[in-house]
């Protein structure tokens, strides 16, 4: 199984959903470290074949080359901003940024998001494609409700700022 989305719209959450685990917690993080190397996949690196594979990478192309057996791929489409200040909020809880890096920090997590999309763009392919905005399934209602939950000042000045 391989499921794709974009950064902070719960793709370690819906893994726990389709494993029948906890993934109901709003205001939580379900990620884990495991398999990091595969959260943003590039045409140049090799890749060990895992049987459950996560990832940032929304090509259906590119990850059927990097990954060419038969695993069913699910693509998670989510409200972009909304995923990315989710991340970027967590992260900074994370890592303790002081108030004052906070801006530059969110100006720099759009920049490279942005700058990966624009290296790999997104191709859905054959891939199943599950939308949070219109999807019912109790994931997506989920994922609804916990996109709403993270905004805030600096990630959305960043955000007009490098978008302007």
């Amino acid at each position: 199984m391989i499921i794709a989305y974009y950064t902070g719209s719960g793709g370690h959450r819906y893994l726990n959903f389709v494993e029948h685990k906890d993934y109901t917690k709003l205001g939580v993080t379900y990620y884990h470290d495991k398999d990091k190397e595969l959260e943003y996949l590039v045409p140049e690196k090799t890749y060990q074949q895992y049987p459950i594979v996560l990832t940032h990478c929304l090509n259906y192309n590119l990850i059927r080359q990097k990954f060419p057996n038969d695993q069913d791929i699910t693509f998670i489409i989510a409200d972009r901003k909304a995923s990315w200040c989710r991340k970027y909020l967590i992260k900074v809880s994370q890592n303790f940024i002081s108030d004052d890096d906070k801006y530059q920090t969110a100006l720099n997590f759009i920049s490279e998001l942005d700058n990966y999309y624009n290296k790999i763009p997104i191709h859905i392919g054959n891939a199943k494609v599950i939308d949070i905005k219109i999807d019912n399934s109790n994931f997506s209602n989920i994922m609804k409700q916990e996109l709403l939950v993270y905004s805030c000042e600096h990630f959305e000045r960043a955000w007009n700022k490098f978008y302007s």
